[in-house]
């Protein structure tokens, strides 16, 4: 359940360009009423000790469908005697990416909405296809090599070109698609993209190649973890189908969490990629990264985290300007009222800069403020 109270800036999910869940699209009666904001069905079936299953189910009112399928794989882990240990997972999920979604039903208990990063992992970066990784497992540490193929991701990147970054807690779910605000270069009046639907679908596949990712991740005595991932769709850039278009995205991400004090975390992801669709007529780079302190015990967690995001666009076309750069300051705070009951509060503060905004009559520079308060119950 969620009740939240946000500044005038009108949320990207009303179809306008701000950065967060909720802004002036809610009615004044609205914005302090309590509503649920996600319900999510976990189903994981185990066959026998080395195959299993996980499905997702999830509802949220931003959803295209209410009722809708986030993750849905198998999973094959046979026993190992050795150092080494294998896995194979296939079917829909997210890559290994996010150091803050350590929850059931990809939640993450340290705020309510998680980073720019990984709001758009879970947003337009979930795949479809089979992944093996392999622990070696030493005296103090744990080596992981990861490597996946997937399809179904061709539109990865539309989101941060046409409306850039934002910072929220909604997932992409199988058959989801995520509103685009009326921006000149994707009008159908216009000359650039103007077949392109007034929404983006991230689960489709437009080119029909295969997309890889491939990672390395090490654990050290249980205090400190260190990840690198580099992801490539290989994206057909000049391909189109039903209103979406293909990009040709990649991005490199390194992140960290160590344990400095009893119950206490530093956790940061940085990320940083490219992107380019029409051959070379939308080409722009993009980058983010977060650094969080957290401290928590069973009962009770204050997380304290800085985003820093931005994009750099290549082709200075001024129907098209995908320029931006921004920052943000998140408090969350978490009690737990009883088992299986949690509380939580969060104040998300939002400054971005994005020229792109004028071609819609506002102002060049949002300040945002959102205040939020969670209950959460787990059964």
């Amino acid at each position: 359940m969620r009740s939240a109270l946000a500044s005038t800036a009108e949320s990207w999910f009303d179809g306008s360009l701000g950065k967060t869940r909720y802004g002036r699209g809610q009615n004044v009666s609205d914005r302090t009423a309590i509503d649920i904001a996600e319900a999510s069905l976990v189903i994981m079936p185990r066959l026998n000790y080395e195959l299993s299953g996980y499905v997702h189910l999830s509802y949220a009112p931003e959803q295209f469908k209410p009722l809708d399928v986030v993750e849905a794989f198998v999973n094959y882990r046979p026993v190992s005697t050795s150092a080494n240990r294998y896995q194979v997972k296939a079917g829909m999920f997210y890559p290994p990416i996010s150091l803050e979604h350590t929850d059931l039903a990809w939640a993450t208990p340290y705020s309510i909405t998680p980073s720019a990063i990984n709001s758009w992992i879970g947003e337009e970066v979930k795949t479809t296809g089979v992944e093996v990784s392999m622990e070696h497992r030493m005296a103090l540490q744990t080596l992981t090599f990861t490597a996946a193929g997937f399809v179904a991701n061709d539109p990865t990147a539309s989101l941060l070109a046409w409306r850039g970054w934002a910072m929220h807690d909604v997932k992409v779910t199988a058959d989801g698609r995520f509103p685009l605000a009326p921006i000149p270069a994707i009008s159908p009046t216009g000359n650039l993209f103007t077949l392109q639907a007034p929404w983006v679908e991230p689960q489709r596949e437009i080119d029909d190649r295969a997309g890889y990712y491939a990672g390395v991740g090490g654990d050290y005595d249980g205090w400190l973890t260190l990840e690198g991932l580099y992801y490539n769709n290989r994206g057909t850039s000049t391909d189109f189908e039903s209103g979406q278009y293909a990009f040709a995205t990649d991005f490199y991400n390194l992140g960290f969490n160590a344990v400095i004090a009893d119950d206490t975390e530093l956790i940061g992801q940085y990320l940083s990629g490219k992107s380019r669709m029409g051959g070379t007529v939308l080409d722009f780079t993009f980058d983010s990264y977060f650094l969080m302190l957290s401290r928590g015990t069973e009962q009770r967690r204050i997380s304290l985290r800085f985003d820093d995001f931005g994009s750099d666009d290549k082709t200075f076309i001024p129907e098209d300007n995908n320029n931006e750069n921004g920052w943000a300051l998140t408090a969350a705070y978490s009690l737990e009222l009883a088992a299986q009951h949690r509380l939580m509060a969060e104040i998300l503060y939002v400054s971005s800069d994005r020229p792109g905004r004028a071609d819609l009559n506002l102002a060049l520079e949002e300040k945002e403020t959102q205040l939020q308060i969670s209950y959460r119950f787990n059964f």
